[in-house]
């Protein structure tokens, strides 16, 4: 593996390796002791999984263990629990080294592939700040694992089939062959989007050799295969697990996501050549077919295309290939595929880490030669320097938002107002912190951008009934059951149910928990909540059924053994009242408390 890194061992390579990885550590390093932010902790801080050989193990085999199926991912976190625990600081060093390392794959493979300026390109794409986002961001473990095994089976690959030398493809059964697809895989396994990579390695056959034949198809297909099986897989999980909030990634028809698409692409290479400003949530545009400047987005994208394509013969067919890798390597990420984030925003920093690469290597391919064109090289080093290190300024600076939650979403709404995730984010902090006024004007400054979001009404529920304020926390509670999704019926009932029984209407309170239970009948708080009402209707031999319920749902909870022997002792039917079962029933609650 280290002739991946550097296969001619002089020692500038060397120098400029260590250059590459120590200026990567320096300009990521405000992050490095950032705290665990927004889904770091269901993917990490708050993931029973990690704690548990068997949670290893089910990360590989059911889809439903985690909220990705991401088992190389999160094979790494379980990894890092045993060694770290929750401190931050060793999963963050882990993000900043594999992007360091997937900079030097990426010079490595650009020198392979003889292009100009590959170490300068390999140091904008390790220094660039638009990927702070996927390094400073441990949750996006995904993406610098991903990239890192992408290229070095993409650099696989190309030793293979030698588009940097000869052109001949070695003998089908190459080890280099192999190892390109077990790296494939791995890839995909941390995360999907690596599905592109038999369509990058096509182009570069096609570059290089100037035709695609046959055998390049043939011996690309087990990718083709494995790429498509997984990112149908990875589609369908984030469609089951992710989406539980009220609105779906996109309700937009297909003309509608052409038009993102086409928007985006101009965004993503927008903020590559000029990344200011950089935001967690960008504006969510609204999609109009009848608005010109939009439809101008995608038809620009295409005839730029097309005018590669009929000067490939003058300009070559590096610019063609460079274009499509950028816009082929983002198309999991153009709206085509319902995407979580996209609820929030249609464009993220993260979702052009991969695509990236492509852009930026042909951007300072054509600065390299557009300067040994005018026979000026000499101020080729010191421009390259002074981008460097703009770009290293900028990325140290933009990693210091990344320290923990508050100063993120806090940036966020500093410069994008109208996110209304982040007011709504602050709001759980807030609360949190049981600063409930605060919480609440985070809140409702949410739904003042956006009224139809399932889990601020939620929230404002909680806060109005644990304040005591059940009329507000009624209303706001009738709202999130009207907003919520299938998955999330079962507890805004519960809650209704809740307010509903302290507001005294216990009938209305039991219709909402018979609702929820038909949700989720194996709920055992649910069961058990049901079983309080039930017993304060005075409906108590339903109640004890239902506390027996929750018991056998939740072995190690006492609290059902204790209401159960409660009413053995004070049954209305002196027949039904049974003492010693009840003494029982309270040793076996007070067991359970003291383990």
């Amino acid at each position: 593996m280290t002739s991946f890194f550097i296969r001619h061992r002089s020692s500038g390579d060397i120098l400029k390796a260590c250059l590459l990885v120590s200026a990567t550590f320096v300009a990521y390093w405000p992050a490095a002791h950032g705290e665990f932010i927004w889904d770091d902790s269901p993917n990490v801080a708050d993931n029973e999984a990690l704690r548990s050989v068997g949670g290893l193990a089910r990360s590989w085999y059911r889809i439903e263990e985690n909220y990705h199926f991401y088992p190389l991912m999160y094979s790494s976190f379980w990894i890092e629990y045993r060694l770290w625990n929750f401190s931050t600081t060793g999963y963050h060093l882990t993000n900043i080294l594999l992007h360091a390392m997937g900079a030097l794959l990426l010079y490595r493979l650009l020198r392979t592939l003889t292009v100009p300026g590959a170490w300068v390109a390999a140091a904008v794409f390790a220094l660039h700040p638009i990927q702070v986002e996927s390094v400073a961001w441990i949750t996006e473990r995904k993406n610098v694992l991903s990239g890192f095994l992408f290229l070095a089976s993409l650099l696989a690959y190309v030793r293979y089939r030698r588009l940097g030398g000869t052109g001949k493809t070695q003998s089908p059964f190459s080890v280099m062959y192999a190892v390109s697809f077990v790296l494939f895989v791995l890839a995909m396994l941390s995360k999907t989007t690596a599905c592109t990579l038999p369509a990058v390695a096509l182009l570069l056959v096609w570059w290089k050799m100037n035709r695609i034949g046959r055998k390049d198809v043939l011996l690309l297909t087990p990718f083709f295969i494995a790429g498509i099986a997984l990112g149908l897989l990875t589609a369908w999980v984030e469609k089951e697990t992710s989406f539980t909030g009220t609105l779906q990634a996109l309700d937009e028809s297909f003309g509608h996501r052409c038009l993102i698409a086409g928007r985006a692409v101009w965004f993503y290479a927008g903020k590559l050549v000029y990344p200011s400003p950089l935001m967690f949530v960008y504006p969510r545009w609204q999609p109009d077919g009848n608005d010109f400047a939009q439809v101008l987005y995608p038809a620009a994208a295409i005839a730029f295309v097309v005018i590669l394509w009929l000067a490939r013969h003058k300009l070559g067919r590096a610019p063609l290939v460079a274009a499509l890798c950028f816009g082929g390597t983002l198309f999991p990420a153009l709206s085509f595929f319902d995407v979580y984030f996209m609820r929030f925003s249609f464009v993220a920093n993260h979702f052009q880490y991969l695509s990236s690469m492509a852009l930026i290597a042909l951007v300072v391919a054509v600065g390299h030669s557009v300067i040994e064109r005018i026979r000026l090289a000499w101020i080729g080093p010191p421009v390259a320097a002074i981008v460097v290190v703009v770009l290293s300024l900028l990325t140290w600076h933009h990693a210091h938002t990344f320290r923990d939650e508050e100063t993120l979403w806090n940036d966020a709404i500093r410069k994008n107002p109208d996110a209304w995730m982040a007011h709504n984010n602050l709001g759980v902090i807030f609360q949190r912190r049981d600063d409930l006024d605060t919480a609440v004007s985070y809140y409702q400054a949410a739904l003042e951008v956006n009224d139809n979001v399932f889990e601020t009404y939620k929230s404002l529920t909680e806060i109005y009934w644990m304040t005591g304020d059940l009329d507000k926390a009624l209303l706001h509670g009738l709202r999130a059951l009207e907003l919520a999704p299938h998955i999330a019926k079962v507890v805004a009932h519960n809650d209704l149910a809740n307010i509903l029984k302290d507001k005294g209407d216990l009938r209305a309170a039991l219709d909402h928990y018979r609702a929820a239970m038909t949700y989720d009948p194996d709920k055992p708080e649910l069961q058990f909540n049901y079983a309080r009402t039930l017993e304060i209707s005075g409906r108590s031999d339903d109640a004890y059924r239902h506390y027996e319920r929750a018991h056998s749902l939740k072995p190690d909870w006492p609290e059902p053994l204790r209401y159960m022997a409660r009413l053995l002792r004070t049954h209305p039917d002196p027949d039904a009242r049974d003492p010693d079962l009840a003494d029982e029933l309270e040793r076996q609650a007070e067991q359970l408390k003291s383990d």
